[in-house]
């Protein structure tokens, strides 16, 4: 389950994507008995907004090196390609700036603390 919600939601905010080959994706809305169209429980119609991107996606593998000694740690991001973007953001939620970046290789994000 991607998704979960109390009714009244408009669907066009909430990003899905597919890295299958085939690029193919399938949703599945489902509605319980408790709040139902049959009953009038769900009265909100339900919105949403198919697309298809109109790029190719970068491609990356990670791998963390570990500093124990300094009770810190590094992410080596292997960037294999960039994809149709001339600049490519690799982000994180550690606290550190993004890095663009704007050819192939392995950069290394952080330092990160442990723990």
């Amino acid at each position: 389950m991607l998704y979960t919600s109390n009714g009244g939601v408009d669907l066009s905010t909430v990003f899905v994507s597919t890295t299958n080959a085939e690029n193919r994706l399938t949703l599945r809305i489902q509605g319980n008995g408790f709040t139902s169209c049959a009953d009038g429980g769900l009265a909100d119609d339900i919105g949403w907004q198919v697309g298809c991107y109109d790029c190719t996606p970068p491609s990356a593998t990670f791998s963390i090196v570990q500093d124990c000694d300094n009770f810190q740690y590094f992410i080596d991001v292997n960037v294999s390609v960039l994809g149709s973007d001339a600049e490519v953001e690799i982000a994180n939620d550690g606290g550190l700036a993004s890095t663009f970046i704007t050819a192939t290789g392995t950069y290394q994000i952080g330092p990160f603390v442990s723990g």
